[in-house]
């Protein structure tokens, strides 16, 4: 069962209710450009939490998509590493975006200021302060509560409504969101 990127949410919503299904495919002249969820679309609240998107590595990993444009903006399917995260948020009403950055902090700021005008706080290193560092840049006063951390190139299906839900009910400190991944190696392994 698949719905086209033209359908209405309410054909979307009927297609789940009669077809019993918890995920859809949505295409685009036959090619899958994104997979929803019975949650999702059922989903019609704004969390009131904050999202916290970490962007300012050097991308030395992707090198040489990296050398001249940020990790952030590296395209995958023609579309860039940022826009999957942001079109996430979306999804769940997740409206409070704040990204630290640092390196080519301006081509970053840029493009997210033109495609997303008035929707993020940019938050800038004066020095590379490491992986979590940036952090720091943040007044934790102006935070919700509870918030979400991110890395800038993930790509996740995650249900931020669950997950948030999840990290309540069980009145965590903290909820890492993690993917395992089984790696052979033929020189031993550690666990």
């Amino acid at each position: 069962i698949t719905a086209d990127f033209t359908f209405k949410i309410n054909k979307i919503k009927d297609l789940f209710v009669k077809y019993k299904i918890d995920a859809m495919p949505i295409l685009k002249r036959g090619e899958i450009i994104d997979i929803i969820t019975f949650d999702e679309v059922l989903y019609d609240r704004k969390l009131n939490t904050d999202v916290i998107v970490i962007a300012g590595g050097f991308g030395k990993r992707l090198l040489p998509l990296t050398k001249n444009t940020p990790k952030a903006l590296v395209k995958i399917n023609n579309k860039r590493i940022i826009d999957y995260a942001i079109e996430r948020f979306d999804k769940f009403n997740l409206s409070k975006v704040n990204l630290i950055t640092y390196h080519y902090h301006n081509k970053l700021k840029k493009y997210l200021n033109k495609k997303y005008p008035g929707k993020i706080k940019y938050f800038k290193e004066s020095k590379p302060l490491g992986t979590c560092g940036g952090l720091s840049l943040l007044n934790k006063k102006n935070l919700s509560e509870n918030f979400i951390i991110t890395n800038c190139d993930v790509i996740s299906g995650v249900n931020y409504d669950n997950l948030f839900n999840y990290h309540i009910q069980n009145d965590s400190d903290f909820t890492v969101v993690s993917y395992k991944k089984i790696i052979p190696i033929r020189y031993g392994k550690l666990e």
